[in-house]
């Protein structure tokens, strides 16, 4: 029964860890557009 919890826990901390790595990609990538001094250079 503990491994069936340690297992239940690690599963849960990997999908919790996942999920929120591509809610900071996403609010990364929505913010840097409209970040001053961030583009390519106009010449």
């Amino acid at each position: 029964m503990n491994q069936h919890r340690s297992y239940l826990i690690g599963s849960l901390l990997i999908l919790s860890g996942t999920i929120l790595l591509g809610i900071m990609h996403l609010v990364i990538a929505t913010y840097i557009p409209n970040m001053r001094g961030w583009g390519s250079p106009k010449c």
